[in-house]
C-alpha cells in the first residue's frame, strides 16, 4: 500500500488506483487499501464507483469512520446533499462519534491546505475547477463536522 499512497499523495490518482488494487490481491482485508482507492477514485469525479469501493472498507470494518466520511465527502461532490445528510445522521446515531471525530477533520482540514498548493501549482483550468469544487466539498464535510461537534459540547 505504501507505493499506493505515495502515487495517491502525488495527486497521481490513476496509477494509484492500479496499485491500491494490486494491493487487494495481497491483502484483501486491508481497509485503508479501499479507502484510499475509493478517494483517489473520488479525486477523479467517480463518484459512484468511489463511493461502491469505500462500502467495501465498511464490510471489513463497519465502524471506520473515515471511509464513511468519504462517503459523505463523495455525495456531497456528486451533488447529491440531502442524500449526503442522511448518510452523515446515520452514521452518528450508530456510532461514539467523538471518539475518531478530531483525527478526521484533522485529516481533511490539512486536505483543504493540500487543495489550495494543487490550485497554486496548476494551470489547467479545468483540473483547477475540479480541485475548487472537491474543495467546496471537504469545507461542507467539516462543517457538518463542527456541528456535530457543537451538538455533542451542547449536550454535556
Amino acid at each position: 500500500c505504501n507505493w499506493a499512497c505515495s502515487l495517491y499523495y502525488q495527486h497521481k490518482y490513476q496509477k494509484a488506483i492500479y496499485k491500491f488494487k494490486q494491493a487487494t490481491l495481497y491483502n484483501p482485508r486491508l481497509e485503508y487499501i479501499y479507502n484510499g482507492w475509493g478517494s483517489a477514485l473520488s479525486n477523479l469525479g467517480k463518484f459512484d464507483e468511489a463511493i461502491e469501493i469505500l462500502k467495501q472498507a465498511l464490510k471489513i470494518r463497519p465502524n471506520y469512520l473515515l471511509a464513511q466520511m468519504n462517503i459523505v465527502l463523495a455525495l456531497l461532490l456528486k451533488k447529491n446533499e440531502e442524500e449526503a445528510l442522511k448518510y452523515f445522521e446515520k452514521v452518528n446515531k450508530h456510532l461514539e462519534f467523538t471518539w475518531g471525530k478530531d483525527h478526521v477533520a484533522d485529516r481533511f482540514q490539512k486536505e483543504v491546505k493540500m487543495l489550495d498548493v494543487r490550485i497554486s501549482e496548476t494551470t489547467d483550468q479545468d483540473e483547477i475547477m475540479l480541485i475548487q469544487e472537491r474543495k467546496e466539498g471537504v469545507k461542507k464535510l467539516l462543517e457538518l463536522l463542527a456541528d456535530k461537534e457543537e451538538a455533542i459540547e451542547e449536550g454535556n
